[in-house]
């Protein structure tokens, strides 16, 4: 298989030159748009900025976490969980 590139000519047509066929040959031809193929990349070239990248997210919220850094187990409510 290979891809061949072209235009949209204004008169809404794609034209195909050179191509390895036979005249009456039978072909499947999927069309990908440009315009819709870039869709999915809106921040790209756009500038980015860092508001502290190395600090963690969320961190009070783990409760696993918060009971690592404290010594102790996660909290009894979720360890009888587990052991049902």
């Amino acid at each position: 298989m290979k891809i061949y590139e072209t235009v949209v000519t204004s008169d809404r047509k794609i034209v195909l030159e050179n191509i390895p066929l036979q005249p009456g040959e039978k072909v499947k031809l999927l069309i990908i748009g440009e315009k819709h193929a870039r869709k999915g990349y809106s921040l790209r070239g756009k500038k980015v900025e860092y508001v502290k990248p190395f600090d963690s997210v969320a961190e009070d919220e783990w409760e696993t976490l918060n009971a690592v850094n404290a010594g102790s187990t996660p909290s009894s409510s979720f360890s009888d969980f587990l052991k049902e």
